[in-house]
């Protein structure tokens, strides 16, 4: 008797477990989404640009502009108008040059995001972003 009630509590928890992962990976259930590569886009210096609906962007890179004027240059955009410091490049006493704190690792821009580079001292010269369209 003990037999058979074990088997039975280990077949309902199997069927809970797959209940539970059919409910949870199924796209129609609304619990999860993909991402599908669309495009690459370069957004270049004096340009302002908005994450498109059903996309997302993920900032790949940059590339600097120019020469470091004085001992530092900061590396900023602006992500919906506030200053964001992707880098912070700075001179050490011997001339050498190295890159510091700001942002570590991909940034993502949800839909709707208003990315700028467009400030006169804000270092960069190109960002280049990946999209992705986010869908069932």
């Amino acid at each position: 008797m003990k037999i058979q009630v074990k088997f039975k509590v280990a077949g309902m928890l199997k069927f809970m477990i797959l209940l539970f992962l059919f409910v949870y990976r199924n796209p129609e259930s609304g619990y999860s989404q993909s991402m599908n590569f669309s495009q690459v886009i370069l957004i270049t210096k004096g340009t302002t640009d908005t994450v498109p609906a059903n996309k997302v962007w993920k900032i790949e890179s940059y590339t600097a502009e120019g020469e470091i004027v004085g001992s530092s240059s900061p590396m900023t955009v602006q992500i919906n108008g506030t200053t964001n410091y992707l880098a912070f490049n700075a001179k050490d006493g011997n001339g050498a040059i190295y890159e510091a704190g700001g942002s570590r690792g991909p940034l993502w821009l949800p839909a709707g995001t208003i990315l700028a580079v467009n400030s006169a001292n804000c270092g960069i010269e190109l960002v280049s972003i990946i999209e992705f369209t986010v869908g069932p």
